[in-house]
């Protein structure tokens, strides 16, 4: 299911069910609005009357047979949702679903800058990019406007170290990394290597998801999300080239140890003591907006075991 990032939050905000963990019927004009240009594989009225069928409905078992229906309109065995809010709530979805499996996609990140550039690059109109996109939609770290590039950098390190640090505890039978740069070049034996993990079978079609594409536009008649729709295809970012040799140091000077970490080679030496000195003060602010947000998460929400 598309960037369905929302079930993970709404349970810890309390939003659409019972401090006893069921879902309640506000939960449904929710999510037909979050999900308005998704196929759900039911309607409205379908989802009322599961909720009205007399008995009380644990919020997780409901969103789950959304995911049964969602896959079975598609004759899929199985039904997922990818966004990277998740690695932020990784404990309450396995509290909720404790035998899911989950997938971490690790891309170089200064490709994953390149492709929020995208937002900011010769628009200065433009405010910021939400980072904290479903615990807080309106909240724009106020670093983004002195550094989008660092602010970046920031996000990108804390989601991927959650996600590793979380499957090393869950371990090889529920959690599995890929590498994107490998995933585009190497498609079919990345592939094989996934489903051996899900226990599904591989299909060729696989490799050919473009077939699928089903454009939408967005204002102006822009297709959304168009390079979806493209074959699998390497190099469409490449900071290599794309980056400027300021926004690469900045980048490295705040995310530079994972990369070392996950063995993508450097592109500068060092990186300049002011750059150094600007990454930990922009870590400081960005660590306290993480820390008021998850506080702010907990208010009114769920019991999460730990």
């Amino acid at each position: 299911m598309q960037e369905a990032g929302w079930f993970g939050t709404w349970y810890e905000q309390g939003m659409g069910v019972t401090p006893q963990g069921y879902a309640t019927a506000d939960l449904i004009p929710r999510l037909m609005r979050t999900s308005k240009n998704v196929d759900l594989g039911v309607s409205a009225e379908d989802l009322v009357k599961i909720l009205e069928g007399g008995e009380n409905i644990r919020y997780s078992d409901f969103i789950s047979s959304l995911f049964d229906r969602f896959g079975a309109s598609r004759r899929k065995p199985l039904a997922g949702t990818k966004n990277p809010d998740y690695l932020r709530h990784l404990p309450t979805l396995n509290h909720l679903w404790p035998d899911a499996k989950f997938i971490q996609i690790i891309r170089d990140g200064r490709d994953v800058c390149l492709c929020a550039s995208d937002r900011w690059k010769g628009k200065p109109e433009f405010q910021g990019f939400p980072f904290l996109l479903y615990e807080s939609p309106d909240r724009i770290f106020d670093t983004w406007k002195e550094d989008p590039v660092m602010t970046t950098a920031l996000w990108w390190e804390k989601n991927v170290r959650l996600g590793s640090e979380f499957g090393r505890a869950l371990g090889p039978e529920r959690y599995y990394e890929m590498r994107y740069e490998a995933l585009v070049t190497q498609p079919y034996e990345e592939c094989l290597g996934l489903c051996e993990f899900l226990g599904v079978e591989f299909d060729s079609a696989m490799l050919k998801h473009e077939k699928n594409f089903k454009p939408r536009e967005g204002p102006g008649g822009k297709i959304l999300h168009a390079r979806v729709g493209l074959p699998i295809t390497s190099g469409l970012r490449d900071w290599r080239t794309e980056m400027t040799k300021p926004e690469l140091g900045r980048f490295e000077a705040a995310g530079g140890q994972l990369l070392d970490d996950l063995g993508y080679r450097r592109g500068i030496g060092a990186p300049s003591s002011e750059d150094m000195n600007e990454a930990d003060r922009i870590r400081t602010l960005f660590e306290s907006v993480l820390s008021e947000a998850a506080e702010t998460a907990g208010v009114g929400g769920q019991e999460v075991a730990k």
